[in-house]
């Protein structure tokens, strides 16, 4: 009896020991000092090891975009730190390394001009995440329920004029945090966006290798997915021209 409790005593700490080591925090610490030790192709497994087990965040695709950066593989990096910004659009320093990897890219496009207010609409909604603009709505929400709150309680005539300032402020832009938040979801729903991988791609009128071959465009452009049939995918390219490739030419972002 005594043997077999040591036994299970022994078989659950190894469990525990094995489940620690493995785990995302873990895991993330050890890609890191393998990233920091010039190790990159370690680091970058165990960076996709992390991706494969379901988890995600900015400085996980921020730090394989820089991994992938420096083994050479400017596709790679681009991708990576495309997602990264999915999910933190105000980051400077992955902005900065994206335009870094987008000037060793082949391809160069000028981008179909926008009006000012299209622009600024743009870059209002994409400043943030929608999650984050949801969570600045919720303390909105409690600071607007706070000053209502006071409002009930106090006796003071003065104080409620100032409060009455307070609530319809915190009400006005609770709303306007709400809207933003649902068309900055929309924006990053409607746009599905992927990477050139391969070294070169044709471009053909249709869906099909005997089409017509319009142009050539290669690894690291970033184009919108506009259609997809079968094994093909229209995309849109930066200059607005369209062209369908093969499925597997891209990664989706």
């Amino acid at each position: 009896m005594k043997n077999a409790l040591t036994y299970f005593i022994t078989l659950v700490i190894f469990v525990c020991q094995s489940a620690m080591a493995s785990s995302p925090e873990r895991l993330f610490e050890e890609a890191n000092s393998a990233y920091e030790s010039e190790q990159i192709d370690s680091a970058k497994t165990l960076y996709n090891q992390l991706i494969n087990q379901g988890y995600t965040s900015h400085q996980l695709h921020y730090n394989l975009g820089n991994a992938h950066f420096k083994s050479g593989e400017v596709a790679q990096s681009i991708l990576h730190y495309e997602r990264a910004l999915k999910l933190k659009p105000n980051d400077e320093d992955t902005r900065h390394n994206l335009n870094v990897a987008n000037g060793q890219i082949t391809d160069e496009f000028e981008e179909l001009p926008s009006l000012f207010i299209t622009n600024w609409w743009k870059g209002l909604i994409t400043l943030f995440a929608p999650s984050t603009w949801w969570i600045i709505a919720i303390v909105l929400f409690w600071v607007f329920v706070a000053f209502v709150t006071l409002f009930i309680l106090t006796k003071d005539i003065a104080v409620k004029k100032r409060l009455v300032g307070g609530i319809v402020s915190a009400l006005v832009i609770m709303v306007l945090t709400v809207i933003i938040s649902i068309f900055s979801y929309i924006e990053m729903q409607s746009h599905d966006n992927a990477i050139v991988m391969k070294s070169s791609v044709s471009v053909f009128s249709e869906p099909q290798s005997n089409a017509t071959e319009l142009y050539v465009i290669h690894s690291g452009l970033k184009v919108e997915i506009q259609e997809s049939n079968n094994n093909w995918i229209e995309v849109r390219l930066p200059n607005g021209n369209k062209g369908w490739i093969p499925q597997t030419s891209v990664t989706r972002i």
